[in-house]
Protein backbone atom coordinates (compact mmCIF):
# COMPACT_ATOMS: atom_id res chain seq x y z
CA UNK A 1 0.00 0.00 0.00
CA UNK A 2 1.34 3.43 -0.92
CA UNK A 3 0.56 6.43 1.20
CA UNK A 4 1.27 10.09 0.61
CA UNK A 5 1.63 12.65 3.35
CA UNK A 6 3.27 16.01 3.93
CA UNK A 7 6.23 15.34 6.23
CA UNK A 8 8.57 18.33 6.06
CA UNK A 9 9.91 21.32 4.15
CA UNK A 10 12.32 21.68 1.25
CA UNK A 11 15.07 24.16 0.48
CA UNK A 12 17.92 24.32 -1.97
CA UNK A 13 19.58 26.03 -4.89
CA UNK A 14 19.55 25.56 -8.65
CA UNK A 15 21.83 27.00 -11.31
CA UNK A 16 20.41 27.25 -14.83
CA UNK A 17 22.93 25.66 -17.18
CA UNK A 18 21.03 25.77 -20.48
CA UNK A 19 17.75 26.62 -22.17
CA UNK A 20 15.87 23.90 -24.10
CA UNK A 21 14.02 24.39 -27.42
CA UNK A 22 10.69 24.11 -25.56
CA UNK A 23 11.62 27.15 -23.44
CA UNK A 24 12.30 25.21 -20.25
CA UNK A 25 15.42 25.63 -18.17
CA UNK A 26 17.83 22.76 -17.52
CA UNK A 27 19.26 23.35 -14.07
CA UNK A 28 21.73 21.64 -11.78
CA UNK A 29 20.15 21.52 -8.32
CA UNK A 30 21.12 20.61 -4.78
CA UNK A 31 18.12 20.28 -2.50
CA UNK A 32 17.21 19.18 0.96
CA UNK A 33 13.92 17.51 0.08
CA UNK A 34 13.00 16.47 3.59
CA UNK A 35 13.78 18.72 6.53
CA UNK A 36 12.27 17.85 9.90
CA UNK A 37 13.39 17.99 13.50
CA UNK A 38 14.42 14.32 13.03
CA UNK A 39 16.96 15.11 10.30
CA UNK A 40 17.28 15.72 6.57
CA UNK A 41 17.44 13.93 3.21
CA UNK A 42 19.35 15.64 0.39
CA UNK A 43 19.33 15.13 -3.38
CA UNK A 44 21.33 16.48 -6.30
CA UNK A 45 21.00 16.34 -10.08
CA UNK A 46 19.87 17.87 -13.35
CA UNK A 47 16.34 19.27 -13.44
CA UNK A 48 14.29 19.78 -16.62
CA UNK A 49 12.10 22.58 -15.22
CA UNK A 50 8.93 22.28 -17.32
CA UNK A 51 5.40 21.90 -15.95
CA UNK A 52 4.37 18.25 -15.68
CA UNK A 53 7.93 16.90 -16.00
CA UNK A 54 8.67 13.98 -13.71
CA UNK A 55 12.22 12.81 -13.01
CA UNK A 56 14.36 11.02 -10.43
CA UNK A 57 17.04 12.65 -8.28
CA UNK A 58 19.44 10.41 -6.33
CA UNK A 59 19.61 10.76 -2.56
CA UNK A 60 23.12 12.06 -1.91
CA UNK A 61 23.09 12.43 1.86
CA UNK A 62 21.16 12.53 5.06
CA UNK A 63 21.38 13.45 8.71
CA UNK A 64 19.74 12.46 11.98
CA UNK A 65 17.62 9.33 11.63
CA UNK A 66 18.25 9.32 7.85
CA UNK A 67 22.06 9.48 8.20
CA UNK A 68 22.73 6.31 6.18
CA UNK A 69 19.69 6.47 3.87
CA UNK A 70 19.98 5.95 0.12
CA UNK A 71 17.48 5.83 -2.70
CA UNK A 72 15.71 8.24 -5.01
CA UNK A 73 13.35 11.19 -4.82
CA UNK A 74 10.93 11.37 -7.74
CA UNK A 75 10.12 15.02 -8.42
CA UNK A 76 7.15 16.37 -10.36
CA UNK A 77 7.11 19.98 -11.58
CA UNK A 78 3.80 21.60 -10.61
CA UNK A 79 4.79 25.22 -11.33
CA UNK A 80 8.20 25.68 -12.99
CA UNK A 81 10.70 27.44 -10.75
CA UNK A 82 8.34 27.46 -7.77
CA UNK A 83 6.37 24.34 -6.86
CA UNK A 84 7.61 20.75 -7.06
CA UNK A 85 6.37 17.64 -5.29
CA UNK A 86 8.64 14.81 -4.18
CA UNK A 87 8.02 11.14 -3.48
CA UNK A 88 10.92 9.56 -1.61
CA UNK A 89 11.76 5.88 -2.08
CA UNK A 90 14.44 4.53 0.21
CA UNK A 91 16.65 1.64 -0.97
CA UNK A 92 18.41 1.64 2.36
CA UNK A 93 16.61 3.10 5.34
CA UNK A 94 18.39 5.28 7.84
CA UNK A 95 19.08 4.71 11.52
CA UNK A 96 15.41 4.94 12.50
CA UNK A 97 14.71 1.55 10.93
CA UNK A 98 17.58 -0.11 12.81
CA UNK A 99 16.04 0.72 16.17
CA UNK A 100 12.81 2.16 17.47
CA UNK A 101 12.04 5.54 15.87
CA UNK A 102 11.95 8.50 18.25
CA UNK A 103 8.65 10.16 18.98
CA UNK A 104 7.96 13.19 16.82
CA UNK A 105 9.12 16.30 18.68
CA UNK A 106 6.42 18.75 19.67
CA UNK A 107 6.09 22.02 17.77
Amino acid sequence: MRTTQHVGKTEGTCSVISKAFDGSNLSCCTYTVLRTSWGTISVQGYVPDLEGNRFDLPITGGSGIWKSASGVATATIVKPGYIWTYHIKLDKAGACWQKKCPERPAG
